[in-house]
């Protein structure tokens, strides 16, 4: 009897061996039932486009919206102009560079290069602080000084592959101090048509850079003004490779400086006014800050002023306060600790205690007058004792001293007790004493002959030697 817990078994399913009839029902049944197909057509694509449209629009607008706000809070990128040849013409190039950077500096090219920041003439926008070389040329100071500032050096080098007089030394001492980023610009002077002389100079130039800067600087030409617009985009595109000792500290680039209080306060000092962007690390208001050539000086406040753009100041503008620092809160400027002579503490001498040792070592080396016997060499006299040193030995050589004052002898030359003895007793000691000189000299003689004999056989016969080599002093 079926219930409704009975077995049901699985219906038989014929598959492929189905027959016609079957298999037409089936494909009946699919399409009546099945899911309905996909939406096509011309609306359909459309739609496609236009969302792929949009949201392109929206990443483009996004990527603008970023690029525009890292321009406007980053500094300008500084590039520092270092010819590597005498017979370049430096401020041909200098307006060469302005002109290509829009700048209106370009059309006063007769007069000497100045810092000047412009903002380039393409769509980037982009902002260069273009700096002049130093003025004497091989002068290594002045190439620091750029160096130490630039965020890429532009090294302008002749299409000959000449290389000036002590250039080569800034530029050893450069990379010894670390090098920014660098990028080669050649002036040959060819046509732009003469390409195969425009691509032999840029030959010529890599060698040299690779030679005396870096093996992976980039060489550019610099002949005409298409030249010079492609090398300010290369500029303005390329990423700054910023030394490693200048990313642990922040930096500060003057752009402006003035005094204020010039009367001075009422403790005599006067506030100075630093206008610039800081670069590398942020900079706090408790942090003491170093002018190159006047020394260390702490902060009070930090301003931050709007940005300048054509025609305008950014100084005209009422900056905006960013911090402050009170006079507890200023950076302590004592570069010494203040010792305490109770806890034991050591410090440098003042100038007083130097004058006063140097004084006691030039009276301690003073040579002291001795009274020694004639013949008496520098080393034998380092064994002789002082006066000071032993109260009898003195007592007895000031007698003998006292005495051969007396007998004639000269000043400043003591007697030993023998030489006393024999000139009080008489000369008949005296002429054995000289025997026995006599006969102690030939015993001397006869044992150093017999020392040079051992220490010969020694040398010719080192094996049948058991003991260890003689030596002769003479």
């Amino acid at each position: 009897m079926a219930g409704a817990g009975s077995q049901h078994n699985k219906a038989h399913k014929a598959g492929r061996r189905a027959g016609r009839s079957a298999r037409e029902k089936h494909k009946d049944s699919k399409d009546a039932g099945g899911r309905a197909p996909i939406k096509s057509g011309a609306g359909v694509q459309q739609r496609r486009a236009d969302r792929l449209n949009s949201a392109k629009q929206v990443r483009e607008s996004k990527r603008a919206a970023l690029l525009a706000s890292r321009r406007a809070a980053a500094p300008p990128r500084v590039v520092a102009l270092f010819p590597l040849s005498d017979s370049l013409d430096v401020t041909a190039a200098w307006a060469s560079l302005l002109a290509a950077c829009g700048a209106p500096e370009a059309t006063g090219s007769h007069s000497p290069p100045r810092p000047v920041t412009v903002t380039t003439s393409d769509a980037r926008r982009s902002r260069l602080t273009l700096l002049p070389p130093p003025p004497v040329p091989g002068d290594a100071l002045g190439a620091l000084d750029l160096a130490r500032a630039a965020d890429c050096v532009l090294l302008l080098a002749d299409g000959d592959g000449g290389l000036g007089e002590d250039v080569e030394r800034v530029l050893a001492t450069l990379r010894a101090l670390g090098l920014p980023g660098a990028i080669g610009a050649v002036v040959s002077g060819a046509p732009p048509a003469d390409l195969k002389a425009r691509s032999a100079a840029k030959k010529r130039a890599a060698a040299l850079l690779a030679r005396v800067a870096a093996p992976e600087v980039r060489v550019m030409a610099a002949d005409g003004p298409a030249d010079w617009a492609a090398l300010v985009r290369h500029l303005a595109d390329a990423a700054p490779a910023v030394p490693g000792w200048r990313q642990h500290r922040p930096q500060l680039l003057v752009e402006g400086a003035e005094l204020a209080g010039e009367g001075g306060g009422s403790d005599g000092t006067v506030t100075l006014l630093l206008r610039g962007y800081v670069r590398n690390l942020g900079l706090s208001v408790r942090q003491a800050v170093h002018v190159p050539g006047a020394g260390d000086f702490a902060l009070s406040q930090i301003d931050a002023l709007p940005e300048p753009g054509r025609g305008r100041d950014g100084m005209d503008a009422d900056p905006a306060v960013l911090a402050t620092a009170g006079p507890e809160e200023r950076a302590n400027l004592d570069r010494e600790n203040v010792p305490d002579p109770l806890a034991g503490e050591q410090t440098w001498p003042t100038e007083e205690e130097l004058v006063e040792a140097e004084a006691e070592r030039r009276a301690a080396a003073k040579l002291k007058k001795r009274r020694l016997p004639a013949g008496t060499s520098e080393y034998q006299a380092a064994w002789i004792l002082d006066e000071d040193e032993g109260s009898e030995t003195g007592s007895e050589a000031g007698a003998g001293s006292d005495e051969a004052m007396e007998e004639g002898a000269p000043a400043g030359v003591p007697l030993a007790e023998d030489d006393v003895d024999s000139l009080l007793n008489g000369g008949a000691e005296g002429t054995e004493a000289d025997m026995d000189y006599a006969e102690d000299e030939e015993e001397e003689e006869d044992d150093l002959a017999a020392r040079r004999h051992m220490v010969q056989d020694d040398q010719e016969y080192p094996d049948e030697v058991g003991g260890a080599g003689l030596a002769v002093w003479e």
